[in-house]
């Protein structure tokens, strides 16, 4: 059953998917509240800074941070509150960010190849990790492929465009090759007998529903062990649109990372890199202070 909160959200035009999270988000909020005997309908703004530092010193992104207090801004828009004070919490301006830890073409073929593939789901996994390593794919494009996506004749994926990315065909490795037509005609229909699923997704998960984020996650944990250099999902992509860009230019690299805007590439060319780090190194200590 759906909270007054999530209905308020809802109506104002947020997917079902997340209004759910912004109400989990919210009893984070209240929770909190009620540790400290803080009623949460009536918050001041001092209340809602200490909740920030909380979030904070919890360890929480900036973004997550910025997610849980804009919540906080709509469930008082909810109740109809008179005065808003989420509305004047201000955060600190978001400086140049630069991909960290690239790994290089030889890298990231060697982590493909120390991925353990001996059981049907350990196949499965390494075919979506290949994916991410090769084409640069997200979670949620992982999710999103079909049977129909996957020409081998052609050796092309196609990644359907999302509210974040443009649809794109994206070479696919020779490495890669072997592993997908394996799994293609051999792994995915044994899999799909033990699951006693029918689905034209290309992936599917061996529980309930067909996501395969907790696959995804596993996986991550056992390949930092093997692999130190590995950090993440985002490095892989991050490492792999630098490449592109080396390979390919700016735009050829936008097209096949999917991305909207040829400015967002700019912070994976090597050379800007380079210049951006030594620009933020000379810049004096107290200025990077400056909200």
């Amino acid at each position: 059953m759906k909270t007054a909160f999530e209905t308020f959200l809802i109506q104002r035009g947020i997917l079902e998917k997340t209004a759910y999270k912004y109400n989990n988000y919210l009893n984070v909020f209240f929770k909190w509240c009620d540790n400290f005997s803080i009623d949460n309908a009536s918050a001041t703004l001092d209340d809602l800074y200490t909740y920030k530092r909380y979030c904070v010193e919890k360890g929480l992104s900036v973004n997550r941070t910025r997610q849980l207090l804009g919540v906080i801004k709509h469930y008082y828009q909810s109740i109809e509150r008179q005065e808003n004070p989420a509305l004047l919490i201000q955060h600190k301006k978001r400086e140049n960010t630069l991909p960290s830890r690239l790994l290089s073409e030889v890298q990231l073929k060697e982590l493909y190849h120390s991925i353990e593939a001996k059981t049907y789901i350990q196949r499965r996994d390494k075919v979506m990790l290949g994916l991410v390593i090769f084409q640069g794919l997200k979670r949620e494009e992982l999710n999103a492929l079909e049977l129909n996506h996957l020409n081998l004749e052609e050796v092309t994926v196609y990644v359907p465009s999302s509210r974040r990315t443009n649809a794109r065909t994206i070479e696919l490795h020779p490495l890669q090759m072997a592993h997908l037509m394996a799994y293609m005609y051999e792994y995915r229909p044994r899999l799909l007998i033990e699951t006693k699923k029918e689905t034209n997704h290309l992936f599917f998960s061996m529980g309930n529903g067909f996501q395969v984020n907790n696959a995804l996650q596993r996986k991550i944990k056992e390949l930092k062990i093997l692999f130190p250099s590995f950090e993440s999902l985002t490095q892989l992509k991050e490492s792999r649109m630098s490449i592109w860009v080396q390979e390919h230019g700016i735009r050829k690299a936008q097209y096949l990372s999917g991305i909207k805007y040829a400015s967002s590439m700019l912070r994976y060319k090597t050379s800007d890199i380079e210049k951006l780090k030594t620009k933020l190194a000379i810049v004096h200590p107290m200025e990077r202070l400056k909200l």
